[in-house]
């Protein structure tokens, strides 16, 4: 009888340095699209106003003014692209992140039990990226409607999905510095 294996063993037992540069090239592909090509369209079709995710510290305030200032054409280009490109990106970074993270662990001489830690830093980064698009959405479906529920949770999310930015650098330089030392260690006793 097969043992039943999570799925965090499995990846832990398949990612590879192949499986880490083809995640990266997808999500370069994707960021290319919507960082490189969607967002300057975005920014000459709403005169200017910048895409709501990008702005870090915005208001609720600030989120309706900019709303307003999308225009209709531009709330309706803003709902196009949440639900293509701005729902693929967060998918394939975490796909990205995930496999690095793992790759780096299989480096170091940290447990493998990690792995599961890291799928969900993975995982909980795009979730909230998505949970993010959805009150966006909310709010722009809404306008003229201030709905600050809605706002307040875009808001939120935003804050939860640039705290997991950061736990995923800190994670991903300490076990940097892990492999550092592990193959440091590995040398001398060489």
């Amino acid at each position: 009888m097969e043992k039943y294996r999570s799925l965090s063993e499995v990846l832990y037992e398949k990612i590879n340095g192949k499986t880490v540069i083809c995640t990266f090239i997808l999500t370069a592909i994707i960021g290319i699209l919507q960082l490189g090509i969607f967002n300057p369209y975005f920014l000459k079709q709403t005169g200017g106003v910048v895409y709501l995710e990008t702005d870090i510290f915005y208001t609720t305030e600030s989120l309706y003014d900019s709303v307003e200032s999308y225009g209709e054409s531009g709330r309706r280009l803003y709902i196009r692209n949440a639900v293509t490109l701005d729902f693929i990106l967060p998918l394939f970074c975490s796909m990205f992140i995930t496999s690095l993270l793992i790759f780096m662990l299989k480096k170091t001489s940290i447990k493998p039990c990690l792995a599961t830690v890291f799928f969900s830093i993975g995982l909980f980064s795009c979730l909230s990226d998505w949970i993010e698009n959805v009150f966006m959405i909310f709010v722009v479906t809404a306008y003229p409607q201030r709905v600050m529920t809605y706002a307040v949770g875009a808001r939120i999310m935003t804050t939860v999905k640039m705290l997991f930015l950061a736990v995923i650098i800190v994670v991903a330089v300490a076990l940097l510095l892990c492999y550092k030392r592990h193959n440091r260690n590995y040398e001398n006793v060489a």
